[in-house]
């Protein structure tokens, strides 16, 4: 079962709920539950997830209140703030097409 969680687009049943998960997500949740299990510090957790202790605290509240979701980025799937419409390249290249033409 481990190794199926570890694989680049493995899935976590929680609550009735699929949640899809990458690598790095399933070993943050792995290293915070370690943190909650006072297995290793948030100093050291924050060392193995390349963060500051402050973020691992945060993660750590966040897990306790919100469980394995609030751990999961929540930008899968959305638009980047860079993305620009469909019409807005269309535009673009018959403005192109124009200036070619003069």
């Amino acid at each position: 079962m481990l190794n199926y969680l570890q694989s680049i687009n493995s899935t976590l049943w929680t609550y009735m709920m699929l949640l899809t998960m990458t690598d790095i997500e399933i070993y943050r949740i792995n290293t915070i539950k370690n943190v909650i299990d006072k297995r290793i510090s948030g100093v050291d957790a924050a060392a193995l997830l390349n963060l500051s202790p402050r973020q691992v605290y945060r993660l750590t509240k966040q897990y306790l209140k919100h469980g394995t979701e609030g751990l999961i980025s929540h930008k899968r799937g959305q638009p980047s703030n860079h993305h620009h419409s469909y019409k807005y390249f269309r535009f673009y290249y018959q403005l192109m097409n124009i200036l070619k033409v003069i």
